[in-house]
């Protein structure tokens, strides 16, 4: 069953329709210790990033390989254009190390991906580290 957006009511621009049914993704978590990084520091403030919570990655991390705290990045990106006396978070944003335009939304999800493969390494000695590289989704 789909419910319509009201044809005088567009979507925002930042969010893609998609029809059909919903498939369930799937996460290949790395296995192996030269698979993972630790977070560093914030690429923006230069202090430590303490935990994957905090912790946003470039969207070209394969690339970039730049972290930011949420808040620094957040703060830049509002900056940018002007809005961050008004909003939390941006729509979208610039790499300000590579200049990738990214969307927050994608930011996060990575990060709750990476928030997911703590949860799983939690008893392992890869607890608190982070995989490098984009993950593969099955």
């Amino acid at each position: 069953l789909e419910i319509p957006f009201p044809l005088d009511v567009l979507p925002p621009s930042h969010i893609a329709v998609e029809h059909g049914a919903v498939t369930k993704i799937s996460t290949l978590i790395p296995q192996l210790q030269e698979e993972y990084d630790v977070a560093g520091t914030c690429s923006l403030c230069l202090k430590p990033i303490l935990s994957i919570s905090e912790l946003l990655r470039c969207h070209a991390n394969e690339t970039c390989k730049s972290h930011f705290h949420m808040r620094c990045l957040s703060k830049h990106a509002l900056n940018a254009v002007d809005e961050y006396r008004t909003s939390l978070f941006p729509i979208q944003g610039q790499c300000p190390k590579c200049g990738v335009v990214y969307l927050w939304g994608d930011l996060i999800r990575d990060q709750r991906i990476l928030l997911a493969v703590n949860k799983f390494n939690s008893s392992s000695t890869l607890f608190n580290m982070i995989p490098r590289g984009k993950l593969i989704k099955m």
